[in-house]
């Protein structure tokens, strides 16, 4: 294509725009580009339809990469084409880049990091007198003693540290609401240290949950996860760090 392809920009229209050539650079910059971690559109299905999931991508794009809130929207035109390519790419003028900052940085203290950082102050606790009982402290704060207790740690990890709003028991239930961007939740997939993971074990998609730790490599990370152990994943009694393969997570979400 010439270096003005999007000259004609791409938008979220009726019918839609089938154009292979345009949609999938547009799709392929979107999950792979200049700025390391902005892929709003990596686990999009690469085709040549301009779909509601492209638009979203899109203007989730121009949101990180500081444009105005009045500049953000589904269109991929020329210019966003020109700052997210590898080569020959245009800089961002100045105000983008104060509030790219600015919003990384507001990304970076989400209720999720304070969780996380207090879920660090268990590991190593156990269930009591034994494993196998679900019988924690974290049950017994939340309520529901002697039931698998993996949701109530992350909600006792978000309470003692401000954040009210997250209190569950099930994963299912925070799968629901991060889908629907309620309850201050929603769904992600560049996850950072303190997004939530749900995994998907023995044919169930909720099975377990815990707070993403770190990347090990592109394939495998790390969680601090509460009911968990050497012994099973989703029902171990214990509160660890474990590392995972990213083929059994079901979901990424974020707090805040």
């Amino acid at each position: 294509m010439t270096e003005k392809e999007f000259a004609r920009p791409l938008a979220l229209v009726t019918p839609l725009i089938h154009d292979s050539i345009r949609v999938r650079d547009a799709q392929y910059l979107l999950s792979n580009n200049r700025f390391p971690g902005l892929a709003p559109y990596k686990d999009g299905k690469k085709d040549d339809i301009y779909g509601p999931l492209t638009a979203q991508a899109t203007a989730r794009a121009k949101y990180w990469l500081g444009y105005p809130d009045s500049g953000i929207d589904g269109i991929f035109g020329q210019t966003l084409y020109e700052y997210l390519r590898k080569n020959h790419w245009r800089p961002l003028p100045a105000g983008y880049r104060a509030r790219r900052e600015e919003r990384l940085k507001k990304a970076a203290s989400t209720p999720g990091l304070n969780a996380w950082k207090k879920a660090q102050e268990y590991l190593g606790y156990h269930e009591e007198p034994h494993h196998g009982v679900n019988d924690s402290m974290f049950g017994r704060w939340y309520g529901l003693n002697y039931e698998p207790w993996c949701a109530m740690f992350e909600s006792y990890c978000f309470a003692h540290t401000g954040w009210h709003r997250f209190m569950y028991s099930y994963v299912g239930a925070i799968y629901n609401d991060a889908i629907a961007n309620r309850n201050g939740l929603r769904r992600v997939w560049t996850p950072q240290p303190g997004d939530i993971v749900g995994y998907r074990l023995h044919g169930d998609p909720y099975a377990h949950t815990a707070f993403f730790d770190h990347w090990v490599n592109d394939h495998t990370f790390v969680d601090l996860g509460g009911n968990t152990g050497p012994s099973s994943i989703s029902n171990g009694g214990m509160v660890m760090r474990q590392e995972r393969e990213k083929d059994i997570v079901s979901f990424f979400a974020r707090v805040g």
